[in-house]
């Protein structure tokens, strides 16, 4: 079903523009399309029966329309809609993130006031540091730093992951490291120039 879907989504692209992924979720059968445009523009999309529980999430188009209607909703919606331009600090912050996460540091959503479930302003990201089992130490991100992570939230390129605790840990999504993988040759010296300077 997913190659026939996927041949059907690649017949509505122009010429300039092509599917970087096509994943299906484990959980519950939507579907995350990555498309990309030129030199540096996406579009992430979703494509589901239901609805999803966060308001920061991909635009979402329904299985329960014919197969004609839905491809010409998506083709409309890429034809009218700005695509995301896909610049070196999204590059950083998504490498950042994987890194810090494989040092075991992570950033948190702060959902205490209902934000991310229920969208009443923007999001605000903090970091956890534990120093033992009964002592930990809270601080909220550099207002620069949050302005990024909002952004690359609401491309669907970060999600947040609820943890036991009811915690929203951020990760990088399949889109995220599907962008780092295609931007490497682009980005990553620079990159590693930069990350020097920092340790």
């Amino acid at each position: 079903m997913m190659e026939n879907f996927a041949s059907q989504l690649q017949s509505i692209l122009h010429e300039d523009e092509w599917m970087l992924s096509l994943t299906q979720s484990d959980s519950n059968g939507s579907i995350y399309v990555l498309f990309r445009k030129g030199a540096f523009a996406y579009m992430p999309i979703r494509i589901s029966n239901h609805k999803n529980h966060s308001y920061f999430s991909n635009k979402t188009f329904y299985t329960t329309l014919e197969e004609d209607v839905l491809l010409s909703q998506i083709r409309t919606h890429l034809d009218h809609s700005s695509w995301y331009i896909f610049r070196y600090e999204d590059y950083f912050t998504l490498k950042m993130l994987t890194k810090l996460n494989m040092k075991n540091l992570r950033i948190y959503v702060d959902n205490s006031l209902g934000i991310y479930d229920g969208a009443l302003m923007g999001l605000l990201f903090y970091q956890i540091r534990y120093f033992n089992r009964n002592h930990k130490e809270m601080n909220t991100v550099s207002e620069s730093f949050q302005k990024y992570l909002r952004r690359l939230f609401a491309a669907g390129l970060l999600n947040g992951y609820r943890q036991a605790n009811n915690d929203l840990s951020v990760y990088v999504t399949q889109m995220g490291k599907t962008m780092l993988t295609e931007y490497w040759h682009v980005y990553q010296e620079r990159y590693l120039t930069d990350i020097k300077k920092i340790d």
